[in-house]
């Protein structure tokens, strides 16, 4: 029996970058490489992926991990609003993943909006604004070899 391959954690975070960038946000992955990116953005944080067995063979070919999507904005009024178009964006979509069924993407948690006061804004001399989001990323092949 031919092992099959892990889920690929990356190519799941591509897919939710294009879906947030096709609705027109700026999407940084992991890190934010800028001193000062303009305001509005997401971050999109996840582990390398947490693979799951579902059969006796143990092959972990299924996905069900976590996804935090960070919001950052210039007032925690803006915050707000900008999350909620991000939840608007992600809330039940299905990511398109070569060779992976996405069941529609969940929100699962959040926390409350902050000011990172560590920060001060050379443009708007204030510290941003940023909210995180849970979100349950699950996949599953499309068709395994048995």
């Amino acid at each position: 029996m031919v092992t099959p391959p892990l889920p690929v954690m990356a190519d799941h975070i591509v897919a939710v970058e294009q879906i947030l960038q096709a609705a027109g946000c700026r999407v940084h992955i992991g890190d934010v490489q800028e001193r000062e990116p303009p305001l509005p953005y997401v971050m999109l944080q996840a582990s390398p992926g947490r693979p799951v067995d579902v059969d006796v063979a143990q092959r972990q070919v299924e996905l069900d991990e976590t996804l935090q999507v960070t919001v950052v904005s210039s007032t925690p009024l803006n915050c707000l609003r900008d999350l909620a178009d991000v939840r608007e964006t992600l809330n039940g979509a299905e990511l398109q993943v070569p060779g992976r069924r996405c069941f529609p993407l969940r929100l699962t948690g959040s926390v409350p909006v902050t000011v990172d006061r560590e920060v001060t804004r050379a443009d708007t001399r204030m510290p941003p604004a940023y909210a995180v989001d849970s979100w349950r990323l699950a996949s599953t092949p499309l068709q395994e070899d048995t």
